[in-house]
């Protein structure tokens, strides 16, 4: 069921991820026995691609009987002072400047600041694979903000100084605030690979961030490297580039920087892997459980050695490091010829060499 009717306005949100959304607000209108008032334009491109604009009258349905959408705007009706949309330069949430990553269609903030994403923000830099800290729930991180303790990610570290007023919260009593206390102090020494990866750059995963912390040794070179330089990156295309270096460009992202810094958390140097070490050229996929030693180490050994480890395993495999309960890739491994390595030839390999 189609129905006509007036777009009022068109405003901004913000995601969890940073990306700017366009939502058409439209006059009530019964679809399918729901009142619809609002529709999401999706992105930027879409906008102009069906040319909606604030005074359009408009065809709306539900698609798939559920999400409101303008399926087309009814042009004969215009006047001729209906305003052509224009994605705003700045973010309505935060006042930073956003980007439009690559051929991406959305355009997004890339801000640690921006108060839209903080929540994500803030579990994405305490999980396991980042700062790793326990005893922050989703509800609880809510309030924190909302009483204003929580502005960044950074405020994290001021949260020990707030005790009397935090453990009279829901959920917080004295021993679930001492142990987060510990967490917070355990994680100022973080390896720097997973302090990148807690900085939630877009596009950089934790595999990425290892190859940023390997490559350039220190945050400070990281934060000076053109967006050329980082092109050169063995695994960083055009699209991450340009992601670090808009965020290292912000302002605001520097400041957060300083304030992590300023309350002791660690950025330590990494020893630069050498391209001319004993397993350059030589590329690894590791797979299966280790016993002496975590998948996790085991490619920053073959690393620190001038090596390459890659998830898959192709013809350009050189070697696939096999544990326990190896699955599907060592199948592959055997079925192209790519020598196999158990645990304890692995660790006579990086010993040898």
């Amino acid at each position: 069921m189609r129905k006509t009717t007036i777009v009022e306005d068109i405003d901004i949100q913000v995601g969890r991820t940073g990306a700017l959304t366009p939502v058409a607000h439209l006059k009530p209108v019964r679809v399918g026995g729901v009142t619809v008032s609002r529709a999401t334009l999706h992105n930027e491109d879409e906008v102009k691609r069906k040319d909606v604009r604030i005074g359009d009258t408009v065809l709306v349905q539900r698609a798939g009987d559920v999400i409101p959408e303008i399926v087309m705007v009814i042009k004969d009706k215009r006047t001729g002072n209906e305003p052509e949309f224009v994605m705003p330069d700045l973010c309505p949430s935060c006042g930073s400047k956003v980007e439009r990553v690559g051929d991406e269609a959305a355009v997004r903030c890339m801000s640690l600041y921006c108060p839209a994403q903080l929540v994500e923000r803030i579990f994405h830099f305490t999980s396991r694979g980042a700062m790793d800290i326990e005893g922050l729930g989703y509800r609880t991180v809510e309030a924190l903000i909302e009483k204003g303790f929580i502005k960044d990610v950074a405020d994290l570290y001021a949260l020990p100084e707030k005790r009397a007023e935090i453990i009279g919260m829901e959920r917080m009593g004295e021993k679930s605030f001492d142990n987060l206390v510990a967490g917070l102090e355990e994680s100022k020494s973080r390896e720097l690979s997973r302090i990148i990866f807690g900085l939630g750059i877009f596009g950089v995963g934790a595999n990425t961030a290892g190859l940023l912390s390997s490559h350039y040794g220190s945050i400070e070179k990281l934060i000076a490297a053109a967006e050329d330089d980082l092109q050169r990156v063995e695994g960083i295309g055009p699209i991450v580039a340009h992601s670090v270096r808009a965020f290292f460009d912000d302002k605001s992202n520097l400041e957060i920087l300083e304030k992590l810094k300023n309350s002791g958390v660690i950025f330590p140097e990494t020893k630069v892997i050498s391209k001319d070490g004993p397993l350059s050229g030589k590329t690894f996929v590791v797979t299966g459980t280790l016993s002496d030693l975590s998948r996790t180490e085991a490619q920053k050994e073959i690393e620190k050695l001038g090596g390459k480890v890659t998830s898959s395993v192709s013809k350009k495999t050189d070697y696939v490091v096999a544990g326990e309960s190896p699955g599907s890739k060592l199948d592959k491994a055997q079925k192209l010829g790519v020598a196999v390595l158990n645990e304890t030839e692995f660790l006579k390999l990086i010993g040898d060499v």
